[in-house]
């Protein structure tokens, strides 16, 4: 049985993570270009869609530039709504 790569495993327990935490929170997954699932809090629904491109200035596209674990006040302007996310690179190794 071939072992499946991270990102889709990440994926599987997308929907299942924010449950085990308290707190408004959500749980998106993307590769290096676009989003792969969306699972967001409720304020982003519609915001983060699966197929499309990452954007600039996203708690994403910061961590994806610099490598490293993030934790980043989105402004407004972004997604239409402001808010705080915990963004970290992931690697199938």
């Amino acid at each position: 049985m071939e072992k499946p790569d991270l990102l889709t495993c990440l994926c599987q327990v997308a929907p299942i993570i924010p449950q085990l935490v308290c707190g408004k929170i959500g749980m998106v997954v993307c590769d290096k270009e676009k989003w792969i699932c969306s699972n967001p809090m409720k304020e982003l629904e519609g915001h983060v869609t699966v197929g499309e491109p990452i954007k600039a200035g996203s708690a994403v596209a910061k961590s994806i530039s610099k490598g490293e674990r993030l934790l980043v006040r989105v402004p407004s302007d972004v997604y239409g709504v402001a808010y705080v996310a915990v963004s970290m690179p992931v690697r199938d190794e």
